[in-house]
């Protein structure tokens, strides 16, 4: 039932009708997303059983973040929980990490988007002693301090549970980042993304590719080219210099310093092996 213009009043009726049929009902997944179901609705909707429920950008607020905290509390059905976009901010995010506590069976929560910042992260290093296997953070204007004490606190728990964990679109340095990711040496998956604060609407491409890939396989192609690793691509459409002629630029940043001089070789090798004997041809 996603995007189908529900409110609260559905969410009750829902509510209503999944209480009738418990008894021999086999619905283990609720998907309501982009619906206007507000605080009033996560709380009817809550109190359901289901093993995933996805609840993201359906205006939930800090309200509805406690409404869904206290069923975390007292229901051990939810394995996996979406909550992306829903304004929860640094007070849902406590109310949801408390519960996490006493819970026993979440393994998926996504609460991207919900502008928890620090404060809201670091109350999330008690979820690091529960069943969570992917945390999903995206968007939340975190920064270097409190991934660092995150970090600090997943090595420090012996937590062997957490395997990915998403956080992209964030604030932290890459030097954090390397730091961390050689500390974890493969433990846990980060997907860190790029950040984006820096872009605009006149951003057209982003990649981003992670600078430690250690695939032989990759690694053995870059070496066969003698340039190096890609660390991200971006893609702007710039202002108009002359009237419909159009204005787009890129910049390509490499993980090893060198790298740019490589391919600046790479391209006049080639430039003076194929391009100019074709124009010489012709």
């Amino acid at each position: 039932m996603d995007s189908c213009q529900l409110t609260e009043k559905d969410a009750r009726m829902i509510k209503y009708c999944m209480k009738k049929v418990s008894s021999y009902s086999t619905i283990k997944t609720l998907i309501l997303s982009n619906n206007a179901l507000g605080s009033k609705g996560a709380e009817a909707i809550s109190s359901v059983n289901f093993e995933e429920l996805d609840l993201s950008n359906c205006k939930l607020g800090i309200s509805g973040a406690h409404s869904i905290g206290k069923a975390l509390s007292r229901v051990n059905s939810y394995k996996r929980l979406y909550l992306y976009n829903n304004g929860i901010k640094v007070e849902g995010c406590r109310f949801i990490a408390k519960a996490l506590e006493e819970n026993k069976s979440l393994e998926v929560l996504d609460l991207g988007s919900n502008l928890i910042r620090n404060k809201g992260f670091q109350a999330l290093t008690s979820t690091l002693g529960t069943h969570i296997k992917l945390l999903a953070l995206k968007n939340n204007k975190l920064k270097d301090k409190s991934f660092n004490e995150f970090m600090d606190a997943y090595h420090k728990s012996g937590n062997k549970t957490l395997k990915t964990l998403l956080l992209g679109s964030n604030d932290m340095s890459m030097y954090s980042i390397k730091l961390a990711m050689e500390a974890l040496d493969g433990k846990l998956y980060l997907d860190l993304g790029l950040k984006l604060e820096n872009h605009n609407d006149r951003t057209l491409f982003l990649c981003g590719i992670l600078p430690n890939n250690k695939k032989p396989q990759l690694k053995k192609f870059f070496d066969s080219k003698g340039c190096g690793v890609i660390e991200s691509i971006e893609v702007f459409h710039g202002k108009e210099k002359k009237k419909g002629k159009k204005n787009i630029f890129g910049f390509v940043k490499f993980a090893h310093k060198n790298g740019k001089m490589r391919v600046v070789k790479m391209v006049k090798d080639v430039e003076e092996k194929v391009i100019k004997p074709k124009k010489k041809n012709n």
